[in-house]
């Protein structure tokens, strides 16, 4: 079973050319720039949805939520299983039962009562469009600066969408070595949390 990363981890400055490097090494030796771009393209979204559907892939994420989370997360975490389903040219996702499963599970990290904001860990089981999004929408809980998903709050406290992947952990498709890569809160996620 595979390890999570913590959030204390740092960002690991060679993650990015490692991990393109290990997708680009997957593409046939080759052609032209143009063929080997589409490639490499078709290679990485076919190859990211695999290791979802064969589980050998983690994806931690971390956001801010409007509200204090009460009891309703019992044991600081919940798990949410429902379908997300696109309503035709509507870029905005919905829960529907024509939609494909989709599960992700919640952890609250810290909540600032001063701020009235919720700091929750989010797991990925399925690699929806929004899912994250979509399914906290669904508890009547957004996403700080995510106006699409029901953020109405105010823009002068905040500079961005707070919503950060900080942990992708999957397997190599060849020598099997489990790879983790980590990314430290971006500054102005840390500067809100950090701002009295």
């Amino acid at each position: 079973e595979m390890e999570f990363c913590t959030l204390a981890q740092s960002l690991n400055p060679w993650s990015l050319s490692i991990s393109k490097n290990l997708l680009y090494s997957l593409t046939p030796l080759f052609l032209g720039l143009g063929h080997r771009l589409a490639i490499f393209r078709k290679l990485t979204f076919n190859y990211r949805r695999e290791i979802f559907l064969r589980k050998n892939l983690q994806l931690q994420n971390v956001a801010m939520l409007t509200g204090i989370m009460g009891k309703v997360w019992q044991k600081e975490e919940i798990t949410i299983e429902k379908p997300i389903y696109k309503d035709g040219e509507n870029i905005q996702k919905v829960i529907d039962e024509r939609g494909q499963y989709a599960k992700t599970v919640a952890k609250v990290i810290e909540r600032f009562h001063e701020k009235n904001v919720t700091l929750v860990e989010c797991e990925l089981f399925t690699g929806r469009t929004h899912q994250i999004r979509v399914h906290l929408n669904r508890l009547n809980r957004h996403i700080l600066g995510d106006i699409l998903y029901g953020f109405k709050g105010d823009f002068s406290i905040i500079n961005g969408f707070f919503l950060h992947g900080f942990c992708l952990v999957f397997t190599h498709p060849r020598t099997k070595e489990k790879m983790s890569f980590t990314a430290k809160l971006p500054k102005d996620m840390q500067d809100f949390i950090d701002t009295n």
